[in-house]
């Protein structure tokens, strides 16, 4: 498909997603997987995170069910699986679909099973920053084969797969060109060895830092394949720590540093405060992992980053 997010769009439209239909999802989260409600019509219902692996947690989802609960949407953060054992049985329970958002984590794997096909629909982007590309592009991941079909008419404003010009649906221009198509073609044959090299360089990240008072280093679950699309640490003092490291030379992205509900768009709808998530916002800090990242520059991350924590006081 063009985009995650067109991906997205489609795994709730072929769930028939209607306006006034409440959409759980959570707060800490890029803000594409909320959008994507808002172009249903539907509500978005704001759920926190678990404070070690920043997924959805499971007991504010049931928390947030109501008789509108039509779907949840929950993300594989930074490239971790999300407790798809536990949003199964909810699913199940309620009779609400299920969507995973992989967009960052194509690659993982939870408990033997590869990340994007937990969900009634699963989706993931091939945007240039993910560990796999095709410089922009997404997929959708369906058993489903009527939802298969539906969604390749979806993608192809609606046309039918039988009858050239005739569009028995309304659709958009959702496709895959067939340029981004070679492009991700041609780089498979390296994603083992990119996702291996990522691994390297984060197990490098977590014994280095470990060490150093005021810094928490991500924890991978048992049972859990990290893909390590990010390397997000947490600490106080955030924002200092960062500013001091770009003035050496060395950028981090914050991802995210607002909950979505602070976000314009979604401030007109019910309040939901999700106290895990803003604390994440104000200390998590995503640092520099790349295929091609040498030795030299990672020690040269972890010193600079144990200097100004000594010196903040961290």
């Amino acid at each position: 498909m063009s985009s995650g997010t067109a991906a997205l769009d489609v795994a709730l439209k072929l769930f028939e997603v209607k306006p006034g239909d409440e959409i759980i999802v959570p707060a800490f989260a890029y803000i594409a997987s909320a959008n994507c409600i808002l172009y249903q019509g539907a509500i978005p219902v704001f759920v926190d995170v678990d404070p070690v692996t920043f997924n959805i947690d499971p007991v504010d989802v049931r928390n947030k069910i109501t008789a509108k609960t039509r779907c949840i949407i929950a993300l594989d953060y930074g490239g971790q699986s999300a407790p798809w054992d536990q949003l199964r049985t909810i699913s199940k329970e309620y009779g609400i679909f299920l969507i995973e958002d992989s967009a960052p984590a194509f690659g993982g794997k939870y408990r033997g099973e590869s990340l994007c096909t937990m969900g009634d629909i699963s989706i993931t982007s091939f945007h240039t920053a993910k560990i796999f590309h095709t410089v922009e592009g997404g997929m959708i991941f369906t058993k489903n084969e009527n939802m298969s079909e539906k969604a390749r008419i979806i993608i192809s404003q609606g046309e039918s797969r039988n009858e050239k010009y005739f569009h028995p649906m309304l659709g958009h221009n959702y496709r895959m060109s067939d340029l981004h198509a070679a492009i991700g073609l041609a780089q498979l044959s390296r994603f083992d060895k990119v996702v291996n090299c990522r691994k390297s360089i984060a197990d490098i990240y977590s014994r280095e830092l470990s060490n150093i008072s005021g810094v928490q280093v991500p924890e991978v679950l048992s049972g859990n394949i990290h893909a390590w699309f990010l390397y997000a640490i947490l600490l106080e003092k955030r924002d200092e720590i960062r500013n001091l490291m770009l003035d050496n030379g060395i950028g981090t992205n914050i991802s995210w540093p607002y909950p979505v509900y602070e976000q314009p768009h979604f401030k007109k709808f019910k309040r939901q405060t999700c106290p895990v998530a803003e604390s994440l916002c104000n200390r998590i800090l995503c640092l520099p992992i790349y295929y091609n990242m040498t030795s030299d520059e990672q020690s040269r991350v972890v010193s600079v980053i144990r200097k100004v924590v000594h010196d903040l006081g961290n």
